[in-house]
């Protein structure tokens, strides 16, 4: 009998692993989601400041 109970906590405690690191990956991944995200933020306002900073475009909108 107390095999048993050691054998059921043992399989609890490998089920709670698991289930902390699944959650752990969750987050690993929604942060990767966000960062990529974000990344493409800052490429596109790189691009925009590129484009109002380039002399030509200045020069040619005041004409």
């Amino acid at each position: 009998m107390e095999l048993k109970e050691k054998k059921k906590t043992l399989e609890v405690q490998i089920q709670e692993k698991v289930n902390r690191f699944q959650n752990i990956e969750n987050v690993r991944n929604q942060l990767a989601n966000e960062i990529t995200e974000m990344r493409g933020k800052l490429q596109m306002l790189n691009e925009l400041i590129d484009e109002e900073t380039k002399p030509e475009t200045k020069q040619s909108d005041s004409n």
